[in-house]
């Protein structure tokens, strides 16, 4: 009856709306979802100039807070290190040489092109 992609079950989960709220209670960061990419996606052509990203990722920040979502289960970044990282060449291993050639060539072709 009630199992889905998202791994829901449960009695109430038969109609849309019931799934729904299951998926939300298991999974919080669901509810978020949809408000922020109607946000971001109807900004870009009612607000032109102004900083909708900013705004959707400021009022996310305010909404885990203030709802308490790491209480919930929703997954937050948690500490960020602070000061600049030390400076130094990042390490190249010979595997990756393979996939970041095809790369720089497509990256200095395009400049190329474009002067």
């Amino acid at each position: 009856m009630g199992g889905g992609r998202a791994g829901i079950s449960g009695a109430n989960t038969s109609s849309i709306f019931g799934k729904r709220v299951a998926l939300v209670e298991k999974r919080p960061e669901v509810g978020l979802e949809a408000p922020c990419w109607r946000c971001l996606c109807s900004g870009g052509f009612s607000s032109t100039n102004k900083p909708v990203a900013l705004f959707v990722m400021v009022g996310g920040i305010v909404a885990s807070g203030w709802l308490g979502l790491d209480a919930r289960g929703m997954k937050l970044l948690g500490e960020i290190p602070q000061g600049l990282p030390a400076l130094g060449f990042p390490a190249i291993h010979w595997a990756n040489w393979d996939e970041l050639l095809p790369l720089a060539f497509a990256c200095f072709l395009l400049r190329a092109v474009v002067i």
